[in-house]
């Protein structure tokens, strides 16, 4: 069962090693191993772990660093991530890739990276007032699983509009679009199939429907229909697809309560939300083994396509010139395709 749960997770995975054995050429055959224990092997316990990443999704937050730990603790260690991995921390749009953690409770705190980097220390012993601090119990992970933990919302809500209800009406947006670190349960690979899912964070945009046009070019194709009435803070389930999609476009569109049934085409004439896919976001970082983002959807991979930004703000002219924020439709790599 997917679970979403307001709640931050983040901690580091130390792993040791001993190794015994004569000074002689024979210390390799001296070595220890788990077949040598015999029947008494099955007594063997791994210790359970989980998978998490992290995403930089709040348009008005400044790079981030995390500190993490047992609650109400604070350690000298680096926070994640590294000033060698990332040196600017993680910025808005970046996305971290997975790390491997004890399933464990643990107390995250959210910095501005320049605040830790400006200390002495430059550590996690800082006793500033964190930007987030959320906490998470080892009784709501699973061994095993992916997660991801998004940050999603705005820092100051009240700067931005957020729709009414009512047609063309907005107004100062409130708690409800407050900045908020939520962890998503990503699905497992299925060889078979390819696995979309849809985010919604935009924290100013009305519940959304989704579509998918196989051919935008043909002009004669209708879209269809794969997630409705998405709100903001919240993820859909996976869609299932059966074959590779190498074409067509998502498109995601304004939700009318008064007609559940979603039309696509009506919705592209009355209802549709200008949300393009940004040509190049920063979502690497020095030591990560795959690409994050791609727009391909291959049977055996799993992605989830997150709705970003500010609604309202058109993107930069000059793509060189600094993010404003501005939103955008960004396919996310969950998992690899199966071997």
């Amino acid at each position: 069962m997917r679970t979403m749960i307001r709640a931050f997770l983040a901690a580091t995975l130390a792993l040791g090693a001993f190794g015994c054995g004569d000074d002689d050429d024979t210390a390799d055959d001296d070595m220890f191993t788990p077949e040598d224990m015999g029947p008494e092997e099955d007594g063997f316990v791994p210790t359970p772990t989980v998978n998490v990443r992290i995403a930089h999704l709040i348009a008005d937050a400044p790079a981030i660093r995390l500190c993490i730990g047992p609650p109400g603790a604070t350690l000298a260690v680096a926070p994640s991530p590294s000033a060698t991995m990332a040196p600017d921390g993680v910025p808005f749009r970046a996305v971290l890739p997975y790390i491997t953690l004890p399933v464990g409770t643990y107390e995250g705190r959210v910095f501005a990276a320049e605040t830790i980097d400006g200390t002495a220390a430059g550590d996690c012993t800082i006793d500033e007032e964190p930007l987030l601090t959320l906490s998470v119990d080892a009784a709501d992970l699973e061994d095993g699983a992916y997660y991801t933990v998004a940050a999603l919302g705005y820092v100051t809500p009240a700067d931005y509009d957020c729709p009414t209800g009512a047609p063309t009406v907005t107004e100062p947006c409130g708690d409800d679009s407050a900045a908020r670190l939520t962890l998503f349960e990503d699905s497992d690979v299925d060889a078979d199939n390819a696995l979309i899912r849809v985010l919604h964070g935009i924290a100013n945009a009305p519940n959304v429907d989704v579509c998918y046009d196989p051919d935008t070019s043909a002009g004669d194709m209708v879209p269809v229909e794969l997630f409705q009435n998405i709100a903001f803070g919240t993820d859909t389930e996976y869609n299932v697809q059966a074959d590779d999609l190498t074409a067509g476009s998502f498109r995601i569109y304004g939700h009318n309560p008064a007609a559940p049934d979603v039309d696509c085409v009506e919705a592209l004439a009355v209802a549709e939300l200008p949300i393009p896919t940004p040509g190049a976001i920063q979502t690497g970082f020095a030591d990560s083994p795959t690409p994050v983002v791609d727009d391909s959807y291959d049977t055996g991979s799993v992605h989830t396509v997150v709705a970003e930004g500010v609604l309202g703000v058109d993107p930069p002219a000059d793509p060189d010139d600094p993010d404003n924020g501005f939103a955008a439709f960004v396919p996310l790599i969950d998992l690899p395709i199966a071997p």
